[in-house]
């Protein structure tokens, strides 16, 4: 399943993914130096959000052929990987975060970056 992402135009929009969280970052530390704040829990939360959306296609695709594994090995071999990789005591196993809001959506009629600016360090 890893062979159609291994593509001329998958490579071009990884690029562009890579190319606007890096823009993103560089912008808000600009906005940063300028204000005289020093946030960086912000600037990764905006690294964050620009890769969001990569970040659940790719689980989605590990799940994917997580599933494609699962299916091609015989019952003992199921359930021994299935044994080995039973979630942990206090932990879900796999599951998608929920949906950030976009840093353009606003929150009450504030911008995120209105509202970092606003809050008392």
């Amino acid at each position: 399943m890893l062979v159609e992402f291994k593509t001329k135009d998958g490579s071009r929009r990884r690029k562009r993914i890579k190319q606007r969280a890096c823009y993103a970052v560089l912008e808000e530390q600009d906005v940063q130096r300028d204000e005289g704040i020093h946030d960086p829990e912000f600037i990764a939360e905006i690294y964050k959000e620009a890769t969001t959306q990569a970040s659940l296609e790719a689980l989605n695709r590990g799940l994917k052929d997580q599933k494609a594994m699962l299916e091609i090995l015989d019952e003992s071999q199921r359930s021994q990987w299935e044994e080995r990789n039973a979630p942990t005591k206090g932990s879900s196993g796999l599951e998608a975060p929920l949906r950030r809001r976009s840093i353009t959506e606003t929150l009450n009629g504030t911008d995120l970056h209105q509202m970092r600016r606003s809050t008392p360090a």
